[in-house]
């Protein structure tokens, strides 16, 4: 899995008790694996992966800004 850099205020960005919670770990392991991208390979730190870029591209999209609140809502 070929993996990108997160930077350490990415990192921070991230919700890493929730991501904890989901796949059953510490959040100490979490940041392990976040910080250290090529040190833990196996199957659950790749899922951890995942998640957490899956995450970063949410935070980090422009946000959809409509004039009107409800206009959202004719688009349906």
């Amino acid at each position: 899995m070929k993996t990108k850099e997160l930077s350490i205020e990415v990192i921070r960005l991230l919700p890493k008790a929730a991501l904890a919670h989901k796949h059953n770990c510490s959040v100490q392991y979490i940041r392990k694996i976040l910080q250290s991208e090529n040190m833990y390979n196996s199957p659950r730190a790749q899922a951890i992966r995942r998640d957490a870029y899956d995450i970063v591209e949410i935070l980090l999209r422009e946000p959809m800004v409509y004039q009107n609140p409800f206009e959202y809502l004719k688009k349906a």
